[in-house]
């Protein structure tokens, strides 16, 4: 098998499992990139390139009347390029803590955005291409054992996932509502989270 398997009185048990993760990422990427079929079928895991996202809801502000976007059929590139920088494993609860390094993710959906920048109004609604680098992932994996026909099985019943961009350049169709004038105009946008920037450009004929 090309799942390398753990003792859990292993002493080097983080560096075992990363090993494991590390022979199973050809595993994770699309039939594009590797001979079907992608994924893991036998255990249920998908392929994660892209990572495909129905919605995404960004909010800033009171109520959200400052910023609010929504992005939706969102295909991120990039994800299984992660790099894994910590490992702590909890068995006793069965929680896995996962430090990660994703040097770049790009992003291709469609977006609705309502905005206000100071006094100018920022509304738009169209195809978004987006740019992120150095980015930072701290990762829990909330884990529960089962049996199955007489053997131990690990289900994980949640993940909370605290992602740190370093960079953000994104491209939006239809900015301001097609409005020619403001269209020539390059926002930036400062988003209120500790090391992140965000770049908004939008795009003319």
């Amino acid at each position: 098998s090309y799942i390398e398997i753990c003792s859990r009185n292993d002493p080097n048990i983080e560096n075992c499992i990363i090993n494991s993760i590390e022979k199973v990422r050809p595993k994770l990427l699309t039939g594009l990139m590797v001979p079907c079929p992608a994924g893991i079928p036998e255990l249920d895991v998908p392929p994660i390139e892209p990572l495909v996202l129905k919605e995404v809801v960004v909010s800033r502000g009171a109520n959200a009347a400052i910023f609010r976007a929504v992005g939706s059929n969102v295909k991120v590139y990039g994800p299984a390029q992660f790099q894994i920088t910590g490992l702590k494993v909890d068995l006793k609860n069965m929680v896995f803590y996962i430090n990660l390094k994703l040097p770049e993710l790009y992003f291709d959906g469609d977006y609705d955005v309502n905005a206000r920048i100071l006094i100018l109004p920022l509304r738009g609604k169209g195809p978004i291409k987006a740019n992120a680098t150095d980015c930072t992932a701290d990762v829990v994996l909330r884990g529960q054992v089962y049996k199955k026909k007489g053997e131990d099985y690990l289900r994980f019943q949640s993940i909370e996932i605290d992602l740190k961009i370093g960079k953000f350049h994104v491209h939006l169709d239809n900015l301001f509502g097609g409005d020619k004038v403001l269209g020539k105009w390059m926002v930036i946008v400062a988003i209120t989270v500790p090391g992140t920037a965000c770049s908004v450009e939008p795009r003319t004929p």
